[in-house]
């Protein structure tokens, strides 16, 4: 069963200004062909990382990027504790680790933090800290 989905997306106008940028650099590069392939490179990076989904069901939290791209599993049953997080301009967005944990983000500032059973943490942004959190307290199983 699914508890909780949601799809966040990067403003049009953020993903037009990367999309420009990524084909400028495109441009740099010296040959058609290395060009050509730079440039479907980059563009097939924006429009995977515009979008991210995180859907929660009674097994696991998925993040997935784009359409296609799934990046992370965390089993409910690992999770020990979760609270929402602000993260800073510093953290950034994408994947990656940010000194506490991996941060999985397309756009944003808000994150819940995730630590795991053995000690790990993980950020995972959102544009809605609450329900993300409720989400998760709605599909655990409350330990007996």
């Amino acid at each position: 069963m699914e508890h909780y989905s949601h799809t966040q997306r990067v403003p049009a106008g953020v993903v037009v200004a990367v999309g420009a940028f990524s084909g400028l650099v495109a441009l740099a590069v010296p040959g058609r062909l290395f060009k050509g392939l730079a440039a479907l490179g980059l563009g097939g990076l924006t429009y995977t990382f515009s979008s991210m989904t995180v859907t929660i069901t009674d097994e696991h939290l998925e993040v997935r990027f784009g359409e296609w791209l799934p990046v992370k599993y965390i089993a409910l049953s690992e999770i020990a504790a979760y609270q929402p997080a602000r993260m800073t301009p510093f953290s950034g967005w994408g994947i990656h680790f940010i000194g506490a944990g991996w941060l999985y983000n397309v756009y944003g500032l808000d994150a819940i933090e995730i630590t795991l059973t053995n000690g790990e943490k993980v950020f995972v942004g959102t544009d809605e800290p609450e329900a993300l959190r409720d989400g998760i307290a709605g599909a655990r199983v409350p330990v007996a």
